[in-house]
C-alpha cells in the first residue's frame, strides 16, 4: 500500500456552497477537486526539497516508526506552516 499527505483550505463560509455546486464531488472536500480560487490545496511533496509527489509505501517487514517520524516531520515542518499561510492569506 502507499499514500501521500493532500492538504486543503476552504472558507467556511464557502465551503457548502462549493459541496452544493459540486454534488457529484461528495459531501466533504477533497484536495484532488478544483474548486476554484477559494480554495487552495497542494500536495505535501511540493512543498519537501525536491518539489515532486511524495508517496510513502507500507509493506510486510516496513519498519513503521521510521515512516511515521517521515510523515510527522513533513506535515510538522512544512505542511503546518503552509497551511498557516494560507488561512492568514484568505
Amino acid at each position: 500500500m502507499r499514500f501521500t499527505v493532500n492538504l486543503l483550505t476552504v472558507r467556511r463560509d464557502e465551503g457548502g456552497s462549493l459541496i452544493a455546486q459540486r454534488p457529484h464531488c461528495g459531501a466533504k472536500h477533497s484536495a484532488s477537486t478544483l474548486y476554484g480560487e477559494s480554495v487552495r490545496s497542494t500536495r505535501i511533496g511540493h512543498l519537501l526539497e525536491h518539489r515532486e509527489d511524495k508517496w510513502w509505501r507500507v509493506y510486510e517487514e516496513q519498519d513503521m516508526d521510521r515512516v511515521r517520524a517521515d510523515v510527522v516531520i513533513a506535515i510538522v515542518e512544512q505542511g503546518l506552516p503552509w497551511l498557516r499561510n494560507q488561512v492568514a492569506t484568505i
